[in-house]
């Protein structure tokens, strides 16, 4: 008896182009949920920051990404962090002590809104988040695109740069914020 195969979905017409994540990458985009809140200044010109909390991540064509805090087993976050996603459009490699140029050359953007919205609270509970044997991890937090509604559209970007405007708070030890990355 042979198998059969079906190349063609129901649901999609024959010869139609379907999109599907092809690859999932994890990285840490935020060093420390209760490091350095990005300032007022830092917040308006993005490529100036050069602090260790605010980790430059490498994303590929058609990114779509999505947050969560990792925070130790015995811990929980008592105020959640808030961040913000910008998007910085160069194919160049960031210097490793000074980042981007910050000087015109590079356009950049926030992916999650056009402007005046706080960020994405990421929140935790404690009672139902999955974990292991050391770490709890959120559920994954995301958004809508402004420019092309559709959720977690990194819009082109090819580098990832994770702002915080408002600290997390651990009970113990230290969280994390991670970003997943679907190509």
């Amino acid at each position: 008896m042979a198998i059969t195969i079906s190349r063609e979905s129901p649901m999609v017409p024959p010869g139609a182009n379907c999109p599907t994540s092809m690859k999932a990458r994890l990285d840490v985009a935020l060093v420390s949920v209760a490091g350095t809140v990005n300032s007022a200044g830092e917040i308006l010109q993005p490529l100036s920051i050069t602090n260790a909390n605010n980790v430059l991540v490498r994303l590929g064509l058609g990114a779509k990404i999505f947050f969560r805090a990792k925070y130790p087993q015995a811990s929980t976050l008592t105020t959640n962090p808030v961040v913000q996603p910008i998007g910085i459009f160069t194919d160049t490699d960031p210097s490793e002590t000074t980042g981007f140029a910050d000087d015109g050359t590079i356009p950049f953007c926030r992916l999650d809104a056009l402007s005046g919205v706080a960020g994405i609270t990421i929140a935790e509970t404690a009672a139902t988040d999955k974990r292991d044997a050391t770490y709890r991890y959120s559920d994954w937090f995301t958004f809508t695109s402004p420019y092309t509604g559709v959720v977690g559209d990194a819009c082109g970007a090819d580098w990832l740069l994770l702002l915080s405007t408002t600290a997390g708070v651990v009970s113990a030890g230290a969280a994390s914020i991670e970003v997943l990355i679907l190509n």
